[in-house]
Formats: C-alpha cells, structure tokens, sequence
C-alpha cells in the first residue's frame, strides 16, 4: 500500500482566517519579494546569505517555515500567532507540532501575483536523510498523494496556453491549481479536474486563499470527466512519466507507456466546443524502427481536429532512468531499480523518451492537418499568441500555389535579419545570413541574399506572385525558374511565423505569367534558404 498524507482538513472560514493572517504579516507577493530581493536587485531564494540576513519579525519568521521550510521555537511562533491559531494550523495540517517546535507540512509561494500552497518534497523537510531501500522502490519519501507546485512542464504549459477570453476552460490534472488561477484571468468559469483528493483540497484552499470565486475543483479520472458540457479550452499536465508500476499520482498514471497520453488525445476532443482548444504537455515513447512524427499522427487520426506537436527534447533510456530514480541513486537499491526499468523498456521497444507539446484544434467543417516539428528550444517567455498565430499559419501550409502566389503576405514585426561579416580585399563582405525572431518562439534559420532582399518588400499589400516577377526581373531569371523554390521557401517561412498573411489586402492584378508560372525550365535551385 502506498503512503500517503491525506486531504487537507478545513473549513471554508479555518481558510479565510489564515488568509487573513497572512495579510496581517504581509506574507504576499510584493511582501516577500521585499525581503528576497537584496541590494544587488537579485532574488536570493534559498542562499545561506538570505537565511543568515533573515530576522525574526512577524514575516520573516512566516518566511522562514512556510518559504524556507525551516523549524522554527514554537515559543517564537506563540509571540505572533494566537495559540488557538496554531490549533487551528495543525488540525487543517499545515504544521506539525513536535517536542516545543513547528515544523511545516506545506510549502506557500508566489507566484504570478498569488500566494499558493502546495507540497515540499520530502528531502527538504527536515528529514537528514532518505529512507533505506531495501527490496525495491516502494518506499519512496515522496508520499503517493504528492502535490507539487512549480516545476518544468506547469511553467511550460503556463507560457504555451493560448490566452484569449472564453466561456468556459477544463484544466486535466489540475494539481494546486496553477493553470486554473492563471485561466480564470481570461475564462468565465473554470473547472479543474484531478483523482488526487489531497490536491483537490489544497486546490480549493487556494482559491480562498486568494479569493478566486468562478474556479470549481473536483475529484476525478481524468480519462473519464463525468460530463456533458463542452469547453473552449482543454489544458493538461498530465503524469506522464514513462515507467514500470506506479509510484505518486503527479507523475504516474498507471497505463503501459504512454497510452494514457494517447487516450488523452483521442478522447479529450469530445470534450471540445467547434474550434475549441486543446494543449497538453507530455512525455511519449519513441518506438525502435517508428518515426516519431508517424507515431503521433496515428493518435489524432480520428480526433477531429487540426493538430500540432513540438518536440522539446528526446532523452536516453538510461539517462530517463536515472534522473527518476535520482532518490535511490547512492542507495544499494538503485542497481535493481534501474535494472527493472531498463528490461522493461527492452520488452516494450522502447528507445528513447521524448518530451513536447501537443495543441489542438476542433474542426467539422473541413478535413483536419497535422503537423510535427521540433521546438528551438524550451520556452523563456510567454508564447501562447504565438502559438494562436503559428496554429492559424498552418492552414496555408495546406493551401494550393495558385492561392499562396495570389495572396499578400507581411514580415512578422519581430522578425530581425542578422549578417556576419568578414573583411576581404580591403572591404566587408557578407559571409552568411539568418533570419530570427526576437520574441515568442525563437526560430531561426539561414538565409539567402535574394530571400533577405525578397522579405521587406513582403509589406500586406503586394501579392506574393507579383514580388516574384519583380524579383525575377532585378536577377536576370524567368518566373518560371525561381517560382516553385520560393513556394517552398515561402512555405518554411510561415511555418516559423517569419511571414503573416494579409487576407484582407486587395493586391494588385497579378501579372498573366503567373499562372503558368508553376512548371519550373531548370532544375537548378535559385534559393538556399535553411529556414
């Protein structure tokens, strides 16, 4: 039987009262960032300079069990809190009360101009050391009902959701609530969904704790949401860890690979309203002797919906292994573990581990797309429009060259063009080129130098077969050469977002020579644009 904490215990006014504590202290985002920002104007969360710098006063002492996760006198605590407070802190398990110290149960930070609670892991609660394995991994530190608060993939999702008013929002695998709260800013109700009750309830006292009244949590599969309403917008950080048995409900779901993902993908879109959304972050299998691209392109073949996958990283088996099994890593236990993990993935086929994003869309009216790319890199600032404006991007990747060569297209204002230089006979001379965004997603690519003259005449208004003739015309070349390249190039460009189209503009009459323009006389490429 695995270990677990249990819910919190409280009521809605045991909340309120700490919630109103924690006001009277000051323990709020901009009170905290108060003392953590030092002289330098750098946060020193966690630096032994903060906790040498850190006083006693009402909030530092808050600070110091809630932020920090240290001990603290109960005598001390008694100096600012009320005994019958601390009762009440105990009882709804916030704290522990052990030989003339309190000692923290739950971590509370700020976040996005929140304060929110959740779980600290084991290791730094005070515990010397980790438990002793003997036989296998069942006796992990970490308790099974474990609820976390930030950590890579939760920022990731908060930075990719595509952030536009709606009716309605579905969060799978809600946790401590993150993606709700930050979804409530542009949604008028909310649903959060989890099978852990214990995150349930810190979820709902979270909301209290910041006084959020259109965001509802409730216990449940998440592969089985007992409704019939639809959403706008589906997000999900699902466990999705890759791995034999089942551990802690955060990271584990109790499927074989990565079917619970896949059932996420095939089922989810029911819960979709016509062009609703749908954007999970997730680990998948990468299959000895299966393209990656193919794998997923057969989960969302019946899904009924447009579909994006970026690719964040692919991780070795062995590396996969060892990082989620790090606890037992000095143990006597980790060879066996990491043993069993291995032959497990050997019978499964497994080669690799990837880690990405999934972003759909629901569509009736017209056959669905998919599309699969590998990402720059992680995310390092919000990127949900972006993604809203690559997602509609992709309808042209569809369309036919007759409508691509009719249509105005614009430069994307971040777009910026970078060249390097080196001297040569007395003078600088362009040695290479490569086109980049300076926001939003960072793509970036080589250039040409017909295709860097070609763009900033890309201006909305001219269509892009007219700025082929004229480009044709300033370089000595037909129409017909250079006009099946840079329909490709033209391709790569909006499928990185460097190019926007202008649906609306009413170009000029396209010049007769276009429309035969499509059968290419060389076969030589004019264009060697890498983006």
């Amino acid at each position: 039987m695995k270990k677990v904490t249990g819910p919190l215990q409280f009521s809605g006014t045991d909340a309120a009262r700490f919630r109103s504590l924690l006001s009277e202290f000051n323990y709020s985002p901009s009170g905290i960032a108060d003392i953590l920002v030092q002289g330098s104007g750098e946060s020193q969360l966690g630096s032994s300079q903060l906790t040498n710098a850190l006083s006693h006063s009402p909030l530092e002492t808050i600070l110091r069990l809630f932020l920090l996760h240290q001990p603290i006198d109960v005598d001390l605590i008694r100096g600012i809190v009320k005994e019958t407070d601390l009762y009440y802190w105990a009882r709804m398990g916030l704290i522990r009360i052990e030989q003339g110290t309190v000692l923290p149960l739950v971590h509370i930070f700020p976040y996005a101009q929140m304060l929110l609670v959740c779980d600290h892991p084991p290791h730094i609660r005070g515990e010397k050391s980790l438990p002793h394995l003997v036989q296998n991994e069942t006796e992990s530190a970490e308790t099974a009902d474990f609820v976390t608060g930030l950590n890579d993939t939760c920022l990731q999702l908060a930075k990719a959701t595509i952030r536009r008013p709606n009716e309605s929002f579905l969060d799978l695998g809600s946790g401590c609530g993150i993606q709700s709260f930050l979804a409530a800013k542009h949604s008028q109700s909310v649903l959060g969904i989890d099978c852990n009750p214990r995150a349930i309830s810190i979820a709902r006292f979270n909301t209290i704790l910041n006084q959020i009244n259109h965001v509802d949590f409730q216990q449940a599969d998440m592969q089985r949401v007992g409704t019939s309403k639809k959403f706008d917008f589906v997000v999900s950080n699902p466990p999705s860890v890759i791995q034999p048995g089942f551990r802690a409900f955060h990271r584990d779901n109790g499927c074989a690979a990565d079917h619970f993902c896949r059932n996420l993908v095939q089922n989810t879109p029911f819960l979709l309203q016509e062009n609703g959304c749908f954007q999970m972050v997730f680990d998948w299998a990468q299959i000895k002797g299966q393209p990656w691209q193919q794998r997923l392109s057969t989960w969302c073949e019946e899904s009924g919906c447009d579909a994006w996958v970026m690719r964040w990283k692919t991780t070795d088996i062995s590396e996969y292994a060892q990082h989620w099994n790090r606890e037992w890593k000095h143990t006597a236990a980790f060879a066996g573990i990491y043993q069993r993990w291995m032959n497990w993935y050997a019978e499964q086929g497994i080669e690799a581990i990837s880690s990405g994003m999934i972003t759909m869309r629901k569509v009736s009216t017209r056959s669905s797309w998919f599309r699969a790319d590998d990402a720059p890199h992680d995310f390092t600032s919000e990127v949900g429009d972006d993604i809203q404006q690559l997602f509609d991007s992709s309808e042209w990747l569809q369309a036919s060259d007759q409508r691509l060569l009719k249509t105005c297209f614009k430069l994307h204002p971040a777009v910026c063009l970078d060249q390097n230089l080196k001297q040569a006979s007395g003078a600088w001379v362009i040695e290479s080129a490569s086109l980049r965004r300076r926001d939003g997603i960072p793509y970036h690519g080589e250039v040409d130098s017909l295709t860097a003259n070609l763009l900033p005449q890309c201006d909305g208004h001219t269509s892009y077969g007219d700025l082929l003739v004229r480009l044709a015309a300033s370089n000595q070349r037909s129409v017909a050469e250079i006009t099946p390249v840079y329909l490709d190039v033209l391709r790569r460009l909006l499928r990185r977002g460097f190019l926007l189209a202008n649906e609306t503009a009413q170009p000029l009459p396209a010049h007769a020579v276009i429309e035969n323009a499509c059968t290419p006389t060389h076969s030589a490429p004019v264009a060697t644009s890498q983006v």
